[in-house]
């Protein structure tokens, strides 16, 4: 389609069968609300941890609910069985020719070492990608990363016009909430749940960090700047996704867009609602085709994003994210951000159509269009027949790169402990996720957006004892771990600041400690002061 990026769900989120081996053995544990029976599992290397899947931490957002902020689970009688994996929530199918999933599905994963430990372990909160239209926390296949001594959650969250239709800036009557991220909102219940339920799972709740991959990286980053998350984690990865990214933030109002195109010609947001809450799921997801919800583009804001709200008591952001980060309006806590190396390979793969079309890859905020065109093409030599080097390195920085760097920079300004990191993902091995399933890159060098989570989780296939990609696994799930455990993933990695840009590059060498430093970046810094009002 013109003008537009598809991606489909086995670009972001994992469609591998688990590789998770399960004793006979059930486990039971009692929390706040209930008793839970879940599995014995076994990490990587043979050890047991224990699993309690499908854990409601909401209501069933559905009927009168729909479109709602979710609201807390009620308790249970009797013993729930947590051994079952979590429904998707509904979402596009592979091909998004139809719709899967239950909207009854705000749940959640837990995986520990031991549930009878008087000592508190540090917990890890994953949350999935998928450009928030698409995935599911039950496709995070904790192996690898159990083999650390941590509690690790997986959690899932309302998707496309469930979780991000808005109502910002209509004309709302009737004294009917503004709705809007309430996807996001969704994940700060699951944050709620854990502070008040992790320690049942030998979990601390005052060393939580959250962690996330693309759409994933985009919440995670979001976390950090709302009012809503303060005090429910202590330290934060944003993996290949901020929420200064270029499709961000969303346009306003976009449930007025599905009503029209669905029928209901109201002015009253009340009414509007009430018909959509009605609206059967099949009108919803031809509606969200048609209108392109499922589409990401840079020249248009995204659809399924971030909304800037206006302020109250349940609003999630309230302004532009550089705008918080810059005024130090957000939580201050040790943070880790990067990137791979080579993410423009998943937007060759699926974008063949507009290769050669710069007007789609230039952001939708930036003026005097034509002279940026201009500007891009020189620096990146984007002649009548560029090289696939040339397309794959405007498209990293454009899309992930240079955004990953400076938000470091710009978190790396004003964060008073030196706690800032930044990593870059170059290995190139088995294990890559997204470029082994992709034939039109397969063969390309360096590391695919969403490469790394080969490496943290079992979605890409097991290494064999001894290989590089087990030493490469080693060494991401150590820091990664280290990072949950410490604050730091290396402990000879010196903090990224504002002058002396620090970083691990991650290879299939190892771990190599330096600078970054990329001619790329001053011209996207250029770029950005020229071409962007600022508020990006």
């Amino acid at each position: 389609m013109r003008g537009s990026l598809q991606i489909t769900l086995s670009i972001f989120v994992f469609v591998f069968a688990s590789n998770v081996i399960a004793s006979n053995e059930k486990v039971q544990v009692t929390i706040c609300d209930g008793t839970l029976e879940g599995l014995v599992l076994n990490n990587y290397d043979g050890k047991q941890f224990y699993g309690f899947k499908q854990i409601p931490y909401a209501e069933p957002p559905v009927g009168d609910y729909r479109f709602k902020r979710a609201e807390k689970n009620k308790p249970w009688k009797g013993i729930l069985d947590a051994t079952q994996e979590m429904p998707f929530c509904r979402q596009p199918n592979h091909a998004e020719t139809e719709e899967i999933g239950e909207e009854d599905c705000l749940y959640l994963n837990v995986f520990t070492n031991s549930i009878n430990s008087s000592a508190l372990k540090p917990v890890m909160i994953y949350i999935h990608g998928g450009k928030f239209t698409q995935g599911t926390g039950s496709e995070i296949k904790p192996e690898f990363i159990m083999t650390q001594d941590i509690v690790f959650v997986t959690i899932n969250y309302r998707l496309g016009v469930y979780g991000f239709i808005n109502t910002v800036n209509s004309h709302t009557q009737g004294g009917m909430e503004e709705i809007g991220n309430n996807g996001f909102k969704d994940q700060v219940l699951a944050f709620k749940w854990v502070q008040k339920n992790i320690k049942y799972f030998n979990g601390n709740p005052n060393q939580v960090t959250i962690c996330g991959e693309s759409a994933g990286g985009m919440s995670v980053h979001s976390h950090l700047l709302s009012p809503l998350s303060v005090g429910l984690f202590q330290r934060a990865i944003a993996m290949s996704g901020t929420s200064t990214m270029v499709m961000v933030p969303t346009k306003n109002n976009t449930a007025t867009d599905i009503a029209k195109y669905l029928g209901f010609n109201t002015t009253d947001t009340t009414e509007m609602m009430n018909a959509l809450r009605q609206a059967s799921n099949a009108d919803l997801f031809k509606a969200a085709k048609d209108l392109k919800w499922f589409e990401i583009q840079l020249n248009e804001p995204c659809l399924t994003s971030l909304v800037i709200e206006k302020p109250g008591a349940n609003s999630f952001i309230s302004d532009y994210p550089m705008n918080l980060i810059k005024s130090g309006t957000y939580s201050k806590v040790p943070l880790m951000l990067g990137s791979t190396n080579r993410e423009g390979l998943l937007i060759y793969s699926l974008d063949q159509e507009n290769i050669k079309d710069l007007a789609t890859h230039i952001p939708f905020f930036f003026d005097a269009k034509q002279e940026a065109r201009q500007k891009i093409e020189q620096f990146y030599n984007y002649t009548t027949a560029p090289s696939n080097d040339s397309i794959i390195d405007l498209y990293t920085d454009i899309w992930f790169k240079y955004n990953a760097f400076r938000t470091t920079r710009e978190h790396a300004k004003v964060q008073p402990n030196d706690d800032v990191f930044y990593y870059e993902f170059a290995g190139d091995a088995g294990l890559n996720f997204l470029k082994k399933q992709m034939p039109e890159v397969s063969d390309f060098h360096g590391a695919c957006h969403a490469d790394e989570l080969g490496y943290l989780f079992n979605c890409a296939g097991v290494p064999e004892k001894g290989s590089l990609e087990e030493k490469m696994m080693r060494d991401l799930v150590k820091m990664w771990s280290n990072f949950v455990k410490t604050g730091r993933p290396l402990e000879n990695l010196q903090p990224f600041t504002e002058n002396q840009h620090n970083f691990v590059n991650i290879t299939n060498c190892g771990l190599h400690i330096g600078v970054i430093e990329e001619k790329s970046f001053d011209f996207w810094d250029n770029m950005y002061k020229v071409h962007s009002n600022g508020l990006y």
